[in-house]
C-alpha cells in the first residue's frame, strides 16, 4: 500500500515539474504540449491507484484514524494522563477491591516514570489478583525501575 502512495506522490510530483518546464525556460509556445503531458500523466497516476488500490483498506484507516481522533480527543477533554489518573482514583475510594483500576493507575504512573506511585498502585492490582501474569510483569517492572532510579 505505502508502495503505490510512493508511487502516486512520484507521478504527481513529475507531472507538476514537467508543467513548470515552460516556464522555467520562458517558451509558452510549448505550453499547451507540456499541459497535455502533465494531465495525461496525473491522469494516468489517478487511474493506475485506482485500479490497483486498495480501497477498503483505505476507508477502513480513514475510519480508524477518525476514532483515534475522537478518543485522543476525550482524552484531552478529560485532563490527559494525571485528569484520567484523578478519576480513576476517585472511583477506587468508593471501591477500593477493583483491581483492574488499581492496575490503569499503576499502569499510568509507569509510563509517567512515577515509580513509587506505580509500586503502591500496583502492589494493590497485585495483592487482590496474584495469579494475573501482567499485572505481575508491570509490578515487577515498577519494582525494578523503582530500584534503579534510586540508584
Amino acid at each position: 500500500m505505502s508502495t503505490l502512495y510512493w508511487l502516486f506522490t512520484v507521478m504527481l510530483f513529475a507531472a507538476f515539474c514537467i508543467l513548470a518546464i515552460p516556464f522555467l525556460q520562458n517558451s509558452k509556445s510549448k505550453f499547451s504540449s507540456y499541459l497535455i503531458m502533465t494531465v495525461f500523466l496525473a491522469l494516468f497516476s489517478m487511474t493506475a491507484y485506482q485500479f490497483s488500490g486498495n480501497k477498503i483498506a483505505i476507508q477502513q484507516w480513514l475510519a480508524e484514524g477518525k476514532q483515534h481522533y475522537q478518543l485522543q480527543e476525550k482524552f484531552i477533554a478529560m485532563g490527559g494522563v494525571d485528569g484520567i489518573i484523578a478519576r480513576i482514583q476517585k472511583k477506587l475510594e468508593t471501591n477500593p477491591t477493583d483491581w483492574q483500576g488499581w492496575f490503569i493507575v499503576g499502569k499510568l504512573y509507569l509510563n509517567k516514570n512515577n515509580y513509587a506511585a506505580a509500586l503502591t498502585a500496583l502492589t494493590k492490582a497485585h495483592d487482590l489478583q496474584p495469579d494475573n501474569k501482567e499485572i505481575t510483569n508491570s509490578y515487577q517492572l515498577a519494582v525494578e525501575k523503582g530500584n534503579s532510579h534510586e540508584k
